[in-house]
């Protein structure tokens, strides 16, 4: 069996911040934010929010949903768990406009903005990149530090380019060079990067797993699939 099926999805952890108890909710947020913080102050900042005010803005989008409990209110039948959180982002920009223009504040947003027409690409499809980026962004930092912590940082340095999407760093010059430079064989590189790919892949198959409500395998493949043709 899959050891990423044994993992509890995120919808879980959304209905954990839910309808947990006090520690079981605290958790639960923790976790939320920390997976979906950078996709959405990443997606606030393409707006073309300062920096400082896109914190505050993703601060705040963060207490609204645990203020309102909107949590408990998640519905796993309705779609991707992404999905949930752009509808309440975009609807809570909304409101802070609005705010904002109702006190007379310099808004930095304006309504025209946040419409979907003039987000560039399709708002939900720009934020499911800006969350494609920040999984495979999460997948790399977990793959370094499970080398670090069997002292091989160095070598996951040295052989993070293959990681590349494109492939470019496959080419025979690319393995000569690093293997004058490190003292290796060019085949004992290439296994090593075999390896690299290899617990890269469960990483992100890992986290991408938790994200869904039933991960089977063909599941997983799909939405690994959806994630690498948003970017």
């Amino acid at each position: 069996m899959d050891p990423t099926l044994d993992q509890p999805t995120r919808w879980s952890v959304v209905w954990r911040a839910g309808h947990g108890d006090t520690r079981e909710m605290r958790l639960a947020r923790e976790e939320l934010a920390r997976i979906y913080w950078q996709p959405v102050f990443l997606h606030v900042r393409r707006l073309g929010v300062p920096v400082e005010r896109a914190q505050d803005l993703t601060q705040g989008f963060f207490e609204h949903l645990i203020e309102r409990n909107l949590f408990a209110r998640a519905d796993r039948d309705r779609g991707r768990l992404r999905s949930y959180f752009f509808t309440i982002l975009r609807r809570y920009l909304i409101t802070e406009w609005r705010r904002e223009r109702h006190h007379e504040k310099d808004a930095v947003l304006t309504e025209e903005e946040i419409a979907p027409e003039n987000m560039g690409l399709a708002p939900d499809r720009q934020f499911e990149r800006e969350w494609a980026l920040a999984t495979i962004h999460r997948a790399l930092e977990t793959t370094a530090a499970a080398y670090a912590a069997t002292h091989r940082a160095e070598l996951f340095a040295q052989l993070r380019p293959f990681l590349a999407p494109e492939g470019a760093a496959d080419d025979s010059d690319t393995y000569a060079s690093l293997a004058a430079a490190t003292g290796k064989s060019e085949g004992t590189l290439r296994a090593a990067v075999f390896r690299l790919r290899r617990d890269f892949r469960a990483q992100l198959t890992s986290l991408v797993a938790r994200t869904l409500d039933q991960p089977t395998p063909d599941a997983i493949r799909e939405e690994i699939r959806d994630l690498l043709n948003c970017l």
